[in-house]
């Protein structure tokens, strides 16, 4: 845990400024100064993000909100997943461009372009030029690959959308709960406890055990 503490000399008394969760200390209070004030210097000491401001800053940039947060753990898989999600868009639009111009070649009856030699393996071209395969189931193969590598492209960007909006989320959400209490400290109270009988014609009173959880 870290500790820090500083010291100052204010109207001839000494007063102690700790921080140790954000929380101030005072040995010794200053003339013409009383708990109220001590108390609201301590809530400006204290961390509170303003939800607002975390959505705008990760609008602006994914991963701002969470720096402004103060989760800078989060950083790496904010942008690990960026990096991920635009080599995919790079890889599947790379692929997409091959053999659009591969199906663009087979479908002009020009036999000088010849494109989707260079892109389909040696085993198609193989058979295709010794007849085993016809010029149509060719043409077939290649606008499903063309077909295929377009859905990634396309999901791939849908995925980096989606991503931006779950940056803006998280920063949103982890500002709202900044302050919430996870305390593991959980306490269990146990109390004699008079209980009504169910029946409606029997007013008597049983005695049983109250038990309630605090946390």
């Amino acid at each position: 845990m870290c500790f820090t503490s500083a010291f100052a000399q204010q109207g001839g008394v000494s007063v102690i400024n700790s921080r140790q969760n954000d929380t101030l200390s005072v040995k010794e209070l200053p003339t013409g100064y009383n708990k109220a004030d001590i108390a609201g210097a301590t809530q400006k000491l204290r961390f509170a993000p303003d939800p607002g401001k975390a959505v705008w800053y990760s609008a602006l940039l994914p991963g701002l909100g969470q720096i402004y947060n103060r989760k800078y753990w989060k950083l790496p898989l904010v942008y690990g997943g960026f990096a991920g999600l635009t080599y995919g868009l790079t890889w599947n639009s790379q692929y997409l461009k091959d053999y659009s111009n591969a199906y663009q070649d087979i479908t002009d009856n020009n036999p000088n372009t010849n494109r989707f030699k260079d892109i389909l393996p040696l085993s198609y071209v193989t058979r295709y030029e010794n007849g085993e395969i016809s010029k149509d189931q060719l043409t077939t193969i290649l606008k499903n690959r063309r077909d295929y590598f377009r859905r990634n492209r396309d999901l791939t960007v849908i995925s980096m959308v989606g991503l931006y909006f779950v940056t803006m989320i998280d920063a949103y959400v982890d500002a709202q709960l900044f302050q919430f209490d996870i305390s593991p400290d959980l306490s269990l109270k146990l109390n004699p406890s008079l209980i009504k009988s169910t029946n409606q014609n029997d007013r008597s009173l049983n005695l049983g055990l109250q038990c309630s959880i605090k946390f």
